[in-house]
């Protein structure tokens, strides 16, 4: 059965992980027909039932009620939830440094921080790129999602955002994942709301070769050529209380 863990799990000397390499770095993208908004809250879910700190930075607002019920049910006052303004994103460093005081630095992140999303705080500051760099040595595992309907990831033939499109390229040179969410090409299904595929870029794929990367190999490679489906199904109960269930499923086996 394919789930998001055995499409995100890296190898570690314990065994397995879903959970990112200390100092990894997971770009999800999206588009407007197809949020991957779950990706991001599935992290979240993970670091909490296991005790790691989770700093959430909102530039959009999306969630904010599941977030702060999130925020209610955490152990220890793990979640911390910053709320961006039109103001410079340096101070966001220092809230971040203060909820990530007490982690170390180990084979496997001991806190994540998630950026929700990096496309707004794109459109409302220029030049985000030496934020993501400083977040990326701050003592957490980054992820985040930024949106690619305007960007050659998904436009053919159409002008693209010069911003969404440098964003985007930023995003390929820099992060370690590329986790892709977006609408089927031929439109919505009715046992389907979109595609999802897992690419490797920088560490992890040269860990196939690099021992010295060990930490960044994924157990399961999936790569362009092979995007699975998801459905977003009826609301099922978690350790953290409601959430969605999800499938996800090869091209061509259906929906078990």
């Amino acid at each position: 059965m394919i789930s998001l863990d055995t499409l995100l799990e890296f190898h570690t000397n314990q065994g397995t992980s879903t959970i990112p390499p200390s100092d990894g770095y997971i770009a999800v993208t999206d588009t407007v027909d197809a949020p991957a908004l779950f990706v991001l809250f599935h992290y979240v879910q993970l670091a909490i039932q296991s005790g790691r700190p989770v700093v959430w930075i909102d530039g959009s607002g999306n969630g904010r009620t599941h977030l702060h019920s999130i925020a209610r049910r955490s152990l220890c006052s793990t979640f911390t939830y910053v709320e961006t303004s039109d103001e410079s994103l340096a101070p966001l460093l220092d809230q971040v440094d203060a909820s990530l005081a007490d982690t170390d630095s180990t084979e496997t992140a001991t806190a994540l921080v998630i950026v929700d999303d990096l496309s707004v705080l794109s459109w409302r500051h220029s030049n985000t790129a030496p934020w993501v760099i400083a977040l990326r040595n701050k003592r957490a595992a980054l992820i985040t999602l930024s949106h690619v309907d305007a960007t050659c990831a998904t436009t053919k033939g159409a002008s693209l955002d010069d911003t969404d499109e440098s964003l985007f390229r930023f995003i390929l040179h820099t992060a370690d994942l590329w986790v892709s969410v977006k609408q089927l090409s031929s439109g919505r299904a009715a046992d389907c709301d979109g595609e999802i595929a897992v690419h490797q870029l920088s560490r992890p794929a040269a860990a196939e070769s690099d021992p010295a990367l060990s930490s960044y190999r994924l157990v399961r490679s999936f790569g362009a050529a092979s995007p699975c489906l998801y459905r977003i199904a009826t609301t099922g109960v978690g350790a953290l209380g409601s959430r969605p269930t999800l499938r996800i499923w090869a091209r061509g086996t259906g929906l078990t």
